[in-house]
């Protein structure tokens, strides 16, 4: 009688990701690619078998967990399951980046129970789901969005980037205009708080005489969200946000 070789049972753990990525549908749904996550407290595992729409007009499973959406508000995307397996794999909005409301089941004791965030998406002025790309952990917007206006400013300067960026960004792809007088002239960028004293990132002009240079930057942001930028004298910046990279 010959035996099998002894193979050892091995569960990812660690908080790991694989699949569910996310995709802008209509004004108020996005879709959720089938994957596995590990839940929030990194015991149980999360598994979603095919791909499910979410509705932010409606409220539970696959929905807003409570209220309506509103406008100019981020909300947090997630992944829940129901780990007496009652209940399918859903996806839910929530207000909160920490502890969504979770809806229960009919006629099933506590209903869904674990959760696992697994993005974040924005509304615009008419409470629109705002279009988006998700690359990895990189979220898109399909129009950049202006946190300031053309300034000149010869000091750091902390800027506010709530409007588009969620708190819990890590870096920040900024489109910057720089119009400058000076092949000298520049636009400096660093996470508000840092001592660094020449920026993270940092746009040179490449000619003088008022010309307008457009680039791309990449810096990190605190958890406000904010970052400091600062000019040379002679010229002006404006900065909109491309994208940013989601700490999930």
């Amino acid at each position: 009688m010959s035996l099998l070789p002894t193979v050892p049972m091995v569960n990812l753990g660690n908080l790991y990701k694989s699949g569910c990525g996310l995709t802008w549908a209509t004004n108020t749904t996005i879709t959720v690619a089938k994957g596995q996550w590990r839940d929030s407290t990194n015991i149980n595992d999360i598994v979603l078998s095919s791909t499910i729409t979410i509705n932010g007009a409606v409220n539970g499973a696959n929905g807003l967990d409570t209220g309506s959406l509103a406008n100019n508000t981020f909300y947090y995307v997630f992944l829940i399951g129901d780990s007496t397996k009652n209940l399918p794999t859903a996806g839910l909005l929530s207000l909160s980046s920490t502890a969504p409301a979770l809806p229960g089941g009919v006629n099933v004791p506590g209903g869904y129970d674990m959760f696992r965030r697994i993005g974040a998406v924005l509304t615009d002025g008419s409470a629109h789901i705002l279009s988006f790309t998700q690359i990895g952990t990189e979220m898109w917007y399909e129009a950049p969005i202006s946190v300031l206006a053309a300034t000149a400013n010869a000091s750091f300067t902390a800027q506010n980037i709530g409007a588009a960026v969620p708190p819990i960004a890590i870096n920040v792809r900024f489109l910057a205009t720089l119009v400058a007088n000076a092949a000298s002239n520049f636009v400096a960028l660093r996470p508000t708080g840092s001592a660094n004293t020449t920026g993270y990132a940092k746009m040179s002009a490449v000619a003088a005489g008022g010309t307008s240079q457009i680039g791309v930057l990449v810096c990190p942001c605190n958890a406000t969200p904010s970052i400091d930028w600062k000019t040379d004298a002679a010229s002006t910046a404006a900065l909109s946000i491309l994208a940013y990279v989601d700490n999930i």
